[in-house]
Parts: C-alpha cells; sequence; structure tokens
C-alpha cells in the first residue's frame, strides 16, 4: 500500500519471467551501496489452515545504505500451499513495519 491509502497494481508475472530482473535490480542495491549487516527473528508463529499455512514473525534488520547503517523493525507473514506433488510452496510474502516497544 502507498501513502494515502491506495494500492499498488503489479501484473501477474510468472517466476521466470521477473527472476532475473530482481537479481538485476538487488545487484544494482548492492553496487550503489546497499548490505545487510545482520538480520534476526523472533516471536515466530504457524497457523495452519487447510491445505496451507502462514508463517509470521518479528525481523530485525541491520542495514547499510553508502556507509550509514540504520536498523529496521518489521514484521513478515509468508502464505504457503502445499502443491499436488506434495511439496510446499511459498505463494506470498509481505513485510510491515513493527511497533517498537
Amino acid at each position: 500500500m502507498l501513502r494515502g491509502g491506495c494500492h499498488l497494481r503489479v501484473p501477474q508475472r510468472t517466476f521466470p519471467d521477473w527472476l532475473e530482473e530482481y537479481r538485476n535490480l538487488w545487484r544494482g542495491w548492492q553496487e550503489a551501496g546497499w548490505r545487510v549487516i545482520e538480520c534476526h527473528s523472533s516471536g515466530q508463529a504457524i497457523q495452519v489452515a487447510g491445505t496451507g499455512a502462514v508463517f509470521s514473525h518479528d525481523v530485525r534488520t541491520v542495514v547499510e545504505v553508502a556507509g550509514v547503517r540504520d536498523v529496521l523493525h518489521e514484521r513478515e507473514s509468508i502464505i504457503f500451499s502445499s502443491t499436488p506433488d506434495g511439496g510446499i510452496l511459498a505463494i506470498h510474502e509481505h513485510l510491515s513495519p513493527a511497533s517498537v516497544s
């Protein structure tokens, strides 16, 4: 969701279509001086629903951008679904800013 409550609509694409684009984007961030210094997970929870599940946790990440460090506190949720062949597939991931107490 963008500021003002507007949603960003992204065309649905298949994994192979956007994977190389994302890898190029990631390399660009790194070349610009962005990197993850450390990342910690806490408060993990799993909710099972039918043939799927939701994994959620708090994430504390230290990033560095052009030599300046910042600490991010986020809540992440990942939705998983079982596949016909018995596997597990992550079908959606979401990060939200977490309140820090």
